[in-house]
């Protein structure tokens, strides 16, 4: 009897037991059914924590350049403004275009600030590129030489060396364009040189290697302000001398920081143009051994060629097409509806 009342006894506790542990499971079923079920619209702050944190995390960017710049986009790496805004940026230096351009094609960065007739090249390769913002609209390239030199006009350069940052680059495009305008043919009456940039090109100046060389900011302030050089020509016409450039594919895929990377740069461009003074300790971090009057000038040349609104001109588009065509660049015609989108743009 007592054996009977023992099993009894322990059938009724496993019983319990097992209603206990289906009720538990069923509750962790509901809560885990909840947890995965997507908000509901106005209940944002029911959203699981881990949600919030991964849509806070930073936008990773890297843009690829010639050398480094006295505009928007480098002082907002440079003071971080664009981490403020929630962007991770990378900058990346290259010593030519035609280098940036090879590290875009190849997924190595995401965005390139260049002339805009690497897009028409790269078109022309059946690469579904586009520029997405004008940053400069006159190239940013002059030439100069020794102060004492015998050149005084482009005429004058037959028989030269003229160096180039690299061939296939914007400052070789314009220097053969204005050439060929003076009457020197550049294939035959001078000889152009890779020389690369700053501190490089100098040396090549320095050395008497190149005659002249097309340079851009601060390093032609630099050379001014030392009375050893001068400019012999400077080629002053609206043209899409800078854009910024992404892969088709890539501007849809990151559509959001995209947008918020050109609104910082527009903003940046806006506090530069009105006090540049107030940049220059921003800028002495990439250029520390600069003369402070030197970089000051260097900030308002940049500022001079940067467009507010970063928006293309049609005018600007077909400059750089029609050098492109002239010199056998490129042997189709693109519209902007091809080559250009400002749907990103800020307002």
């Amino acid at each position: 009897m007592k054996i009977t009342k023992v099993l009894a006894l322990l059938l009724l506790a496993a019983l319990l037991f097992s209603l206990s542990a289906c009720g538990s499971a069923g509750e962790a079923a509901e809560k885990s059914e909840a947890a995965a079920a997507p908000a509901e619209s106005g209940n944002a702050e029911e959203a699981p924590a881990e949600a919030a944190n991964d849509s806070a995390e930073a936008a990773h960017i890297t843009i690829g350049r010639v050398g480094t710049g006295l505009g928007g986009l480098d002082a907002a790496y440079l003071n971080g403004d664009f981490a403020a805004a929630g962007l991770d940026v990378e900058r990346i230096s290259f010593s030519s275009g035609s280098d940036a351009v090879a590290a875009l094609i190849s997924g190595d960065i995401d965005l390139f600030l260049g002339s805009y007739e690497h897009v028409l090249r790269q078109l022309e390769n059946g690469l579904d590129i586009r520029a997405y913002a004008l940053i400069a609209n006159r190239q940013s390239y002059q030439l100069v030489t020794k102060t004492d030199a015998p050149y005084q006009s482009l005429t004058d350069l037959k028989g030269a060396n003229v160096g180039v940052t690299k061939a296939g680059s914007q400052s070789d495009s314009v220097l053969r364009k204005i050439l060929r305008e003076a009457g020197v043919d550049p294939e035959t009456e001078v000889e152009i040189i890779n020389g690369g940039t700053g501190a490089t090109i100098v040396a090549a100046l320095d050395s008497g290697s190149v005659d002249a060389a097309m340079v851009s900011d601060p390093t032609v302030s630099e050379l001014l302000a030392s009375g050893e050089y001068r400019i012999l020509h400077n080629p002053d016409y609206e043209t899409a001398g800078l854009v910024l450039v992404a892969k088709t594919d890539w501007a849809k895929q990151n559509a959001e920081a995209f947008r918020t990377l050109l609104k910082v740069i527009k903003t940046e461009n806006g506090a530069i143009a009105e006090k540049p003074e107030d940049f220059l300790e921003i800028f002495r971090t990439d250029y520390p051994d600069l003369d402070e009057g030197v970089l000051l000038q260097a900030i308002k040349n940049n500022t001079a060629i940067t467009p507010a609104d970063l928006k293309l001109t049609q005018a600007a588009a077909d400059e750089v097409q029609q050098t492109q065509l002239e010199q056998g660049t490129v042997k189709n015609e693109y519209g902007l509806d091809q080559t250009y989108d400002e749907s990103y743009l800020p307002e």
